[in-house]
């Protein structure tokens, strides 16, 4: 080979080979390093925000299950407390409480009927109402009356003032009654009524003070508490009560 062809040789070589700053490649690769690194950081986070995340859904899914369980449990414990509570929508709203006053409400409404058919001549019986008078409000212990004049019944509300001082007249005696049969030989000894006979027609003043009457035979007492001049004609014993001027007196006739 010539000088010349060497010449050309080491030119062409010097033509294809190209120059790079060490420096600048050193800076990119430890810039890249870097990049690299944040990288492997983020992943790593993100590894252990997925850890974190399996390990709450399962407690999660296990507190699930122990609620559902708990769920099951309470459920027909909650139907029980409303049920006797009255608080079951759509349905009448009886409490327990109520339930149990009823029992024996119909026992002293069946005590109470005997005497009301005598004080009304066989118009009236008292029963217990089956339905509220809507559902919002509480029942069990609501009244009506059967009026065999019209074959209806209706609304203890409805009676007249004197209807209605028969009615409670034969609540507390019927009371009176239930009381002395199941209270273990309890007697109920005296008894007084205050007012309300100045509501009766002349007729229903006899027939209650007839019931009243019989009531007293024997060691029971039965005080009556009125003001009406017709009622204290009817009565052997009696304790009346005078106002003056100088204050009240009282005389005690036998």
């Amino acid at each position: 080979m010539t000088q010349l062809e060497n010449f050309v040789q080491r030119t062409e070589l010097s033509e294809e080979t190209k120059i790079y700053d060490l420096t600048k490649l050193q800076d990119e690769m430890n810039t890249i390093t870097l990049r690299m690194k944040d990288i492997d950081d983020a992943l790593e986070g993100l590894n252990g925000s997925n850890a974190i995340r399996e390990i709450a859904l399962q407690k999660g899914r296990a507190e699930l299950k122990i609620r559902q369980k708990l769920e099951k449990q309470y459920l027909p414990i909650l139907e029980l407390s409303k049920t006797a509570n009255g608080e079951l929508s759509g349905k009448d709203k009886i409490t327990f409480e109520s339930f149990v006053q009823g029992f024996y409400f119909d026992r002293v409404l069946r005590a109470a009927n005997l005497r009301l058919g005598e004080m009304t001549e066989g118009r009236y019986r008292l029963f217990r109402a089956e339905n509220a008078s809507d559902k919002r409000s509480q029942s069990g212990l609501e009244m009506e009356v059967m009026d065999y004049y019209t074959g209806k019944s209706r609304s203890v509300k409805s009676l007249s003032g004197g209807e209605a001082f028969k009615a409670s007249l034969s609540l507390a005696l019927g009371l009176s009654d239930v009381i002395q049969s199941h209270a273990g030989g309890v007697q109920i000894d005296a008894m007084f009524i205050d007012e309300g006979f100045g509501a009766l027609d002349e007729q229903s003043r006899e027939q209650a003070v007839q019931v009243l009457q019989r009531l007293s035979y024997g060691n029971r007492l039965v005080g009556i508490i009125s003001h009406i001049t017709e009622l204290k004609e009817n009565i052997e014993k009696k304790i009346l009560v005078q106002r003056s001027s100088k204050g009240s007196s009282v005389e005690v006739i036998s």
